[in-house]
Formats: C-alpha cells, sequence, structure tokens
C-alpha cells in the first residue's frame, strides 16, 4: 500500500547533532528516518496505510470468504477459457483453505457451482 511521511521542518546548523538524537532516541511512535528526495532532505516517520486483521473476528472471516470465492470464479474463468467443463474438487479445496470447515466449503461452492457426487 502507501505511507504517510510526516514532515517536522526546523532550522539547524551543520554542526548540529539534532538527527542523531532523533534517530538513537528509543520510541514507541516507529521509526524515524533521513531520507533524499529530490535534492531535499526530509526527516519523517512511515504509518502504514494497511489494515491489520484481529484473528477471529467478522472482518478476518469476510476475508478469508471473499478470497475462497475469488479462487472459485477464477478456476471455473480459467476453465472457461480452456473450453473445458468448469469443475473443482472438494478436497482440492480443503487443500488450498485449511483453517475453513470442508462443511463450509461445500456450501460456499454449492453455492456457485452445480455438485455432482
Amino acid at each position: 500500500m502507501g505511507a504517510n511521511l510526516r514532515t517536522y521542518y526546523q532550522k539547524s546548523s551543520p554542526g548540529d547533532q539534532a538527527g542523531i538524537s532523533l534517530r538513537n532516541e528509543k520510541r514507541s511512535l516507529g521509526k524515524l528516518c533521513l531520507r533524499r528526495i529530490d535534492r531535499v532532505a526530509v526527516n519523517g516517520q512511515q504509518e502504514p496505510l494497511m489494515e491489520v486483521l484481529a484473528p477471529a473476528s467478522k472482518n478476518l472471516q469476510a476475508y478469508i470468504i471473499n478470497r475462497l470465492l475469488l479462487y472459485l470464479y477464477r478456476e471455473f474463468r480459467a476453465a472457461e477459457k480452456r473450453g473445458t467443463l468448469p469443475w473443482i474438487r472438494a478436497d482440492e479445496l480443503s487443500a488450498h483453505f485449511p483453517s475453513i470447515p470442508e462443511t463450509f466449503l461445500r456450501k460456499k461452492l454449492k453455492e456457485c457451482a452445480v455438485l455432482r457426487v
């Protein structure tokens, strides 16, 4: 993804050691760095913009289900492009998604495919 870069401007002399003290100071705010961007020195802090999902949360479950459905539809689309009948085995799905129970996999497979026994 991307990162926000906060910049703090201050006047300093060439012999000033403020950059070194900022780098050596241990804070829980993140990593401070000094970069060169198009002949300009910028001091900033990076913040991740990607959401980190909590274990066993509803958002994580929705994300896993969306990944499962995306995998199914991509497999079906690839089979149609090859000119073959699109199919996928339920045990093959359980190998790709071991954290999802097989009954739930079959339920989602039933929603987007015709089941054959």
